[in-house]
């Protein structure tokens, strides 16, 4: 576990501050990218809770700070007196409800940091899972007043870029930056055992990685998996943690898929997965920059997406998608999986020559 140090006096050049270390794009991001700028500056790690796995994946050399408050909103006080400590030049964050409250105390703070914000998703999507009226248009209104006044906007992809910019009515730059890729550290843990006899018995096997949250239409999966039983046997290894794994469960018994699904739950190294598998399946509702695809299609596995709203429409070729939601077209793709799915590897570099821009 990365230890609390204290900070600078002098201030750090960029503070990195997310919600948790629980699994999830947005904060496996902010952990990765940490670890790639604190070799050319000088930054910190603040996070509203220290729960999570990716806490241990911090840089060793990185300084952690946990503000010990569930929400942002009342955490703003204690954000005033970290900022007002830590004294960066640069605050970022990936979430619109963090950087509303950084916003406020950035000003309550009277620093002259600069905010960089970050959405990471499609929120015209995103936002009618919240069932109430209220809180969705609180979160609207609050998102875009975060959005019109942080100093930089960010996006993962020009789809949500373009959703961003329509959704919140905004008339302005939208630098679309790709998430950042650990290319060394995914190599290593590559090459690492992996535990699941279907790896160490060479056994062929389908792989989704992700939370068990509706978003990433695990039923559809499943569904997909149980129709291709029908030509040849085929598994598939679920590595994610979430409110639907009984659902899940119950399904995948309901269809007798037992002997041939596996709901492994979170792995901190999916890369040795990721290495050994006969091809990767993203089969979400909506993604902003889905990091297990980008990392799957790094290590050369056969990928295969939906075709849903969001940054995984800019990753492979069209033959390599299937419509959302449809089990039978997905089951055909995975029988027979595209190979060339490293044809359109993106830039994950990005983040190195906009902080050195802004800086």
């Amino acid at each position: 576990m990365t230890p609390l140090l204290k900070s600078p006096v002098s201030g750090c050049d960029i503070l990195i501050f997310s919600s948790s270390f629980h699994q999830g794009g947005a904060e496996r991001l902010a952990v990765t990218l940490a670890n790639l700028l604190v070799s050319n500056w000088s930054v910190e790690f603040l996070s509203l809770n220290g729960q999570g796995p990716f806490r241990q994946e911090l840089d060793d050399s990185l300084t952690c700070s946990i503000v010990e408050q569930s929400s942002s909103l009342k955490a703003i006080p204690k954000l005033v007196k970290q900022l007002k400590r830590i004294k960066p030049k640069v605050v970022f964050c990936s979430q619109s409800h963090l950087a509303f409250s950084m916003l406020l105390a950035i000003r309550l703070s009277g620093l002259p940091c600069k905010l960089v914000a970050r959405e990471a998703s499609c929120p015209s999507i995103n936002l009618l899972g919240i069932s109430s009226l209220l809180k969705r248009t609180w979160v609207k209104k609050s998102a875009k007043y975060a959005y019109r006044r942080a100093d930089y906007l960010v996006a993962p992809a020009k789809y949500v870029a373009a959703d961003v910019s329509n959704y919140f009515d905004l008339d302005r730059t939208i630098q679309v930056l790709a998430n950042p890729l650990d290319k060394d550290m995914v190599n290593e843990q590559a090459l690492a055992p992996c535990e699941h006899p279907w790896v160490t018995d060479e056994q062929p096997f389908v792989l989704a990685v992700g939370r068990l949250v509706p978003e990433k239409d695990y039923e559809t999966l499943i569904k997909a998996i149980a129709l291709c039983q029908k030509q040849q046997v085929t598994r598939l290894i679920i590595l994610g943690e979430g409110l639907l794994r009984e659902k899940l469960t119950a399904l995948v018994q309901d269809l007798e898929l037992s002997e041939v699904v596996s709901l492994t739950g979170f792995a901190s190294n999916p890369f040795c997965y990721m290495k050994h598998c006969q091809s990767f399946v993203l089969s979400s509702l909506v993604e902003g920059m889905p990091n297990a695809l980008v990392q799957a299609q790094f290590l050369g596995a056969p990928c295969i997406s939906s075709d849903c709203p969001g940054g995984a429409s800019e990753l492979l070729p069209e033959q390599n998608y299937f419509p959302v939601g449809d089990p039978k077209a997905l089951a055909k793709l995975i029988l027979n999986p595209p190979s060339n799915s490293q044809s359109q590897l993106i830039d994950t570099q990005g983040f190195v020559p906009f902080f050195e821009s802004i800086l």
